[in-house]
């Protein structure tokens, strides 16, 4: 079977793409999910459009060539990810629907007003072109080009008494007209939020569209890979909005450490999307029908979120006062399930005149933490939160300055203990000797 260099599974090219980006340290044997051929194929296929950015080196003693992708975010003027997006599999019929439907639509002159079904359209593709096609392929077609969610939009449609009638989308070409318009407007926002925000890819189109550059806009810290979740993010999110069950498939890091196939199915009611400030990683909140819990997902293990259908009114009243009285206890993605909250504080030691920049970071990187003076150059930081492991993170980045922890949690107090006693023991007492 000859290669296809176009994408068919965007699923199973999203992963591979990810581990060369992250990990990079796989040859083509370790992959032992899928076989030698396949992995041969999606190297091929990401090597086709993400080339200039894919390295290689062969093992010692020549047992396999590792791949990677290195790109250094400093230098980039967009997200290559984004090159994924312009890549996808059709056939001989998709190439000539796409040309001569488009150009039927265009010459129509004068256009009806109301616009052409799909028997009409396939009816003047015999008469003025000689193509024969079935009416429902025909109509499949338009549908496909009606579609927002395959982010095409390039035909609009209008019901008249029970026909459905297709026209061009002329707000395409006053897109085009805008963005010339207000190219001095447009170009920094675009580059901007095309590498930022969420569903980027749309920025990315505009900028190609508009024939724009991006040439001052770079970045230390960039979260390339983010883009290749949008899809998924975009079901889960419409899912949010319509209060609708989803059904999500979740393959963590942990099972492929394990070499365990099964993916975990977990059917619930999303509630929100969370983002950590501290490494970029976004996670999926989902409360669970079967054991009534909150659950959180990294999004870049999510295989796939399906809607299945509408929530019980019931039960969503129920999960929003459960899930705002969870999300207000959470430090960051770990939700517990337990009504109970953890009690922390912490005593730092903070000179008030030549330090106040370390107050202003305790205020705001505290998220709502209680912040107390309780001697001289002494502050207690306080909070209550669902899990006080996820605070200790954070809580080292003061190291030198603290003087007592102390919670509820006392395993957790008692590990950081033992990690400085560690830490002294390895290095020292700071002055260069042990």
């Amino acid at each position: 079977m000859p290669f296809q260099e176009l994408i068919k599974s965007f699923d199973r090219i999203r992963g591979y793409m990810r581990d060369f980006f992250i990990y990079g340290c796989k040859t083509r044997s370790d992959r032992e999910e899928a076989s030698l051929r396949t992995y041969d194929n999606e190297r091929r296929r990401i090597e086709s459009y993400l080339g200039d950015y894919m390295c290689f080196r062969l093992r010692e003693g020549g047992r396999g060539k590792r791949v990677w992708l290195s790109m250094e975010s400093a230098a980039l003027e967009r997200n290559p990810f984004y090159q994924a997006y312009r890549s996808k599999s059709f056939t001989d019929n998709d190439i000539i629907l796409h040309f001569y439907l488009l150009e039927a639509l265009s010459a129509l002159e004068p256009p009806q007003e109301e616009g052409w079904t799909a028997g009409q359209l396939t009816d003047l593709l015999s008469q003025r072109y000689g193509l024969c096609f079935d009416v429902q392929t025909v109509r499949g077609k338009l549908r496909e080009y009606e579609s927002l969610e395959k982010g095409l939009c390039l035909l609009a449609s209008e019901k008249h008494g029970k026909s459905l009638c297709y026209r061009l989308n002329r707000e395409a070409e006053e897109l085009s007209a805008l963005l010339e318009e207000r190219r001095g407007e447009m170009e920094d926002f675009l580059a901007f939020f095309s590498e930022v925000l969420p569903f980027g890819a749309a920025g990315s189109y505009l900028m190609e569209r508009g024939g724009y550059s991006n040439p001052h806009i770079r970045f230390k810290h960039h979260f390339l890979s983010h883009t290749l979740d949008d899809n998924l993010l975009l079901s889960i999110i419409e899912g949010i909005a319509s209060k609708s069950l989803m059904e999500v498939v979740n393959y963590s890091r942990r099972q492929r450490s394990q070499r365990d196939p099964r993916p975990l199915v977990c059917t619930g009611v999303p509630v929100a999307i969370l983002v950590s400030v501290q490494t970029g990683r976004r996670y999926l909140v989902l409360y669970g029908d079967k054991r009534k819990k909150l659950h959180s997902f990294r999004l870049d293990y999510i295989r796939s979120a399906k809607i299945l259908g509408p929530c019980p009114p019931e039960f969503l009243e129920q999960l929003r006062l459960y899930a705002e009285e969870s999300l207000n206890a959470a430090w960051g993605a770990s939700i517990s399930w337990r009504p109970r909250r953890e009690y922390f504080s912490m005593e730092l030691y903070i000179d008030e005149k030549r330090e106040k920049y370390i107050l202003n970071r305790l205020m705001r990187e505290g998220r709502g933490g209680e912040i107390q003076q309780v001697g001289v150059n002494r502050f207690r930081y306080s909070i209550e939160t669902a899990d006080t492991n996820e605070l200790m993170e954070w809580v080292k980045s003061f190291t030198g300055r603290i003087c007592k922890l102390d919670g509820s949690n006392r395993q957790v107090i008692q590990r950081f203990y033992r990690d400085m006693k560690r830490m002294e023991e390895l290095y020292g007492d700071g002055e260069g000797g042990e």
